[in-house]
């Protein structure tokens, strides 16, 4: 019984990661759309990237003072730094050939 727990938890714990890659993934993407109208696509990338670093940090924040419901977890963060990472990647690799 104490494996097939672990198991739902591990797969909680997977689910949770996955989660904070998507959502920090379209916070840039959105971020980034609405700015590039404004800013040159450079500065409206680093604004996206601040925006959802933010995000990310603020979650963690949110969990820190209710850890009673939440957990606060570093590779909550580090997944959504990887997503970060890769939109910033197919971002520069699509605006540097126009």
């Amino acid at each position: 019984m104490e494996r097939i727990i672990a198991f739902f938890k591990l797969i909680g714990r997977r689910a949770d990661y996955l989660l904070h890659h998507l959502a920090a993934e379209d916070i840039a993407l959105l971020v980034f759309a609405i700015v590039c109208h404004f800013l040159p696509w450079g500065w409206a990338l680093l604004v996206a990237d601040m925006a959802a670093v933010a995000a990310l940090i603020l979650k963690e924040v949110y969990d820190f003072f209710h850890q009673d419901t939440q957990s606060v977890e570093l590779m909550d963060v580090l997944s959504g730094l990887v997503s970060i990472a890769y939109v910033d990647i197919i971002i520069v690799g699509i605006f540097a050939f126009l």
